[in-house]
């Protein structure tokens, strides 16, 4: 990857991710129905803290943000961009790029406007802002992208996301997929359990969970069943919000078999959860009607 790495900031978390070089929707440019997002860099804080002239790094910024098929970003254009350079923690270059809220209808969530932390951390010796800086704006650009592909919220652009390779921007399009529409994509995010990344696999397991297909149980139980204890915390907890038949079973087994009391008790309280659920209409199986059922 050459002499630096990088790692996106989430609200929540620090997601570890290497983003491609090339644009992340090259292909197809999916999110033009809505046109590009007009920009320009009007301010630039912590440059010459580093060495840089703020004049070199907004230059930069725009260039490498232009880069992309979602981001238009010219002198005076569009929403304001604010950029922000710091060392990080560990002699790391952190850049934060942020926008208002695009004025376009239907984003969700609406008013709110679009940012990407990334930190830039050398291999080898000390990290090189003026060298590093590009790769870095490429990394936000990338992120900026998908935050936008998510908030315009486009079927087609969210299913894209969600079949990314890299685990940052996995996580990203989950963490918006858990909070706005987990119902609508949890079949989706079922290949997604058994992903690779910890961060991502938890995630989806969290938006099946949450999707209150009861269902989707089984494959479910399949997909992370057996996996660390963090993971099975979290496919218990999954399956309390999903309840059905399938789930009940399986927890109450869990409640009285599992050796660690942690684990124990996360299967129990995930069950009493799964009990408690009020009656709800489920689609069964080979079936075109719904049932009443004391679950959901």
């Amino acid at each position: 990857m050459g002499r630096a790495h990088s790692s996106l900031r989430s609200p929540a978390r620090i997601l570890s991710a290497l983003l491609a070089l090339a644009p992340l929707w090259a292909c197809g440019a999916p999110g033009r129905a809505a046109g590009p997002l007009r920009a320009h860099v009007a301010g630039v804080e912590g440059a010459r803290e580093l060495g840089l002239a703020p004049g070199d790094v907004a230059e930069v910024v725009a260039r490498e943000l232009s880069a992309s098929p979602l981001l238009e970003v010219s002198p005076g254009a569009g929403v304001a961009a604010r950029v922000r350079l710091a060392r990080g923690p560990g002699d790391t270059l952190r850049l934060q790029v942020s926008l208002p809220a695009p004025e376009e209808p239907g984003l969700r969530p609406a008013g709110e406007g679009l940012s990407a932390t990334v930190e830039i951390a050398a291999e080898e010796g000390p990290i090189d802002p003026a060298a590093d800086l590009p790769l870095a704006a490429r990394r936000a650009a990338a992120v900026l992208e998908t935050r936008l592909l998510l908030a315009r919220g486009r079927r087609e652009d969210v299913g894209r996301v969600l079949m990314a390779d890299d685990p940052g921007i996995l996580a990203l399009a989950l963490e918006w997929v858990l909070e706005h529409d987990p119902r609508a994509w949890a079949p989706d995010c079922l290949a997604l359990v058994r992903h690779r990344d910890p961060t991502v696999a938890g995630l989806a397991i969290a938006v099946v969970g949450r999707g209150g297909d009861p269902n989707l149980a089984e494959a479910l139980i399949d997909a992370a069943a057996g996996g660390d204890p963090g993971t099975t915390r979290q496919l218990y907890e999954a399956l309390g919000h999903l309840g059905g038949p399938r789930a009940l079973s399986f927890l109450r087994m869990a409640a009285r078999n599992e050796d660690d009391p942690q684990l124990t008790r996360a299967a129990q309280e995930a069950l009493d959860r799964a009990e408690r659920a009020p009656l709800a209409e489920v689609a069964l199986p080979g079936t075109r009607g719904k049932i009443r059922r004391g679950h959901r």
